[in-house]
């Protein structure tokens, strides 16, 4: 068996929710050794081959933003000893120079890195350090990236110290290209980051059972420029994207036909058409989807703007209105993954989140014919006066 270490990035809860399912669905049996300061240690059964595993598991998460290998736990007493023994292990004797970096998790610094080039240089072996950001303890994965480190992960966990290495990082070009180079993107109407769409799409794909043949039929109602089916169509869907705002629907397509040319991506994998997400089974037919991931109308991004109870009420007719309809669009197995909104709100020089709508959709949508899988689970910007509550639904 091999010991990996997952580092999660902004939204830890959510990310470790879809490591769990991606593995799940990879069929990879696991145990769970620690989970800590964004930090989840694991050890992966022997059916999945340890060279192969960071590398296929960074390219499928959203939310992981690094994996390393477990090489070692050591005592405090330890710790220099324990690195310098594993660069020497790792890095042939034939390198010129050793450009590293160490990240702490679970632990303030421990060890200086100059006391390390020290140690090194007496070895005959030249050196370069990177040291995190100021005020951090980690080193991005930007930096580990594009300087080419070797970098050493010490995570502190239940009174041990384990040192890993890093063996996979995110690819941020890949995803700010998808972010930031889509022809038709509008940030002010559909800000879900792709990431965040992608940890969706993945606890979605974690609830489903193995296609006995050909790919799952994944669906957005709600698509708007297709952040959400993009990532879909990424894992290996078909997707089907519904928009009631025709120019919305204009965009989402441009978007799409961008990414297939540059993943080299059938077009036929792909169709959307303005509609209602209330009449899904109109458009796509009964028993059809596998997975329906969405983010709906949440509201106005400032929560004073409008009666509350109105806006809640409206929201609440949308939801219930549109879970009926879903299950008919879904197949008996099929599963919904959902953003609800919460509401930051302000009262007497003090902040309150009001999270009664969620509690309402999910107390009338279970008697509708779903069971709550998962969630819900809190995503949102540290400002943000709304924040989305992902809820995972199966159909029973």
């Amino acid at each position: 068996m091999s010991e990996l270490l997952f580092i999660f990035g902004n939204t830890p809860e959510l990310a470790l929710y879809e490591a769990k399912a991606v593995l799940r669905r990879l069929n990879i049996v696991y145990r769970e050794i620690s989970y800590n300061d964004h930090v989840w240690q694991v050890s992966l059964g022997d059916n999945f081959q340890e060279k192969d595993a960071p590398l296929i598991l960074i390219r499928a998460l959203g939310g992981t933003v690094k994996i390393a290998r477990v090489i070692s736990q050591v005592e405090r007493k330890r710790l220099e000893e324990a690195i310098l023994d594993l660069f020497s292990s790792q890095f042939s004797a034939e390198s010129k120079k050793l450009t590293f970096g160490i990240s702490w998790y679970g632990t303030k610094p421990l060890l200086p890195l100059k006391i390390l080039k020290e140690s090194l240089a007496k070895s005959g072996k030249a050196s370069r350090f990177f040291l995190p950001a100021p005020g951090k303890k980690e080193i991005s994965s930007v930096v580990v990236t594009t300087q080419n480190l070797a970098e050493v992960i010490v995570f502190s966990s239940e009174g041990r110290l384990t040192i890993g290495l890093t063996t996979a990082v995110q690819d941020y070009a890949a995803w700010g290209k998808r972010d930031y180079e889509r022809p038709a993107a509008q940030g002010h109407i559909g800000m879900l980051p792709p990431k965040v769409a992608r940890m969706m799409v993945n606890l979605g794909l974690g609830q489903m059972s193995k296609k006995p043949t050909g790919k799952y039929l994944f669906a957005d109602p709600f698509c708007g420029t297709g952040t959400i089916l993009a990532e879909a169509l990424l894992c290996g869907c078909r997707v089907f994207g519904v928009d009631l705002d025709p120019e919305q629907v204009a965009r989402c397509r441009k978007n799409l036909q961008w990414l297939a040319g540059v993943y080299q991506i059938s077009p036929d994998e792909f169709q959307i058409t303005a509609g209602d997400a209330r009449n899904l089974k109109k458009e796509i037919g009964i028993g059809a989807v596998d997975c329906l991931v969405t983010e709906p109308d949440l509201g106005p991004n400032q929560p004073g703007r409008g009666d509350p109870g109105e806006i809640k009420s409206r929201l609440e007719k949308l939801y219930l209105d549109c879970f009926a309809d879903w299950r008919q669009a879904l197949t008996p197995i099929g599963c919904v993954a959902i953003a609800l909104p919460s509401f930051v709100l302000s009262r007497g020089g003090c902040e309150m989140v009001d999270d009664s709508l969620v509690k309402i959709v999910i107390d009338k949508v279970v008697p509708m014919g779903y069971s709550l899988a998962q969630g819900p689970y809190i995503y949102g910007r540290p400002q943000a006066r709304v924040k989305r509550n992902i809820c995972i639904f199966k159909r029973v």
